[in-house]
């Protein structure tokens, strides 16, 4: 059963197989450039959501950095209602009377740690305990 193929059946196989190895590759370069098509996609999702959480950082920080920027006088009258210490306000002075050594220590720990400059500071000892006088320079 040795069946020769006509010359138009030759070129019509041959045809057939060039369109076949055509169609196969357009197959190919499809998925290839649909897998590259979601790569770039969920690589801008990516992107966009980095750039969300940069933007976020960025507004923490400054938020932080307001606050440590706020004046001395906030953050030492805040510290000082926070121990619930009684003092004497007159502008930027805070005086207070009638203090236990501890929290003497406690405000001169809290001024040191906080890097405050005051522009004066009197400490004095009288019998019903100790004063202070802090003035902040804001």
């Amino acid at each position: 059963m040795n069946y020769k193929l006509s010359k138009r059946e030759q070129f019509l196989l041959k045809s057939l197989g060039i369109i076949g190895l055509v169609a196969f590759v357009v197959f190919i370069e499809t998925k290839l450039i649909d897998g590259i098509n979601q790569s770039r996609n969920n690589l801008f999702q990516s992107l966009d959501k980095f750039n969300q959480t940069k933007q976020s950082l960025a507004q923490l920080k400054d938020y932080e950095q307001n606050i440590k920027n706020a004046p001395q006088a906030i953050k030492f009258e805040t510290f000082l209602e926070q121990e619930q210490l009684n003092f004497i306000k007159d502008g930027n002075e805070y005086a207070l009377k009638q203090l236990e050594e501890s929290a003497v220590i406690k405000i001169l720990n809290y001024c040191e740690e906080q890097r405050m400059s005051p522009t004066s500071f009197q400490l004095s000892y009288e019998t019903d305990g100790v004063s202070l006088s802090i003035a902040l320079d804001d």
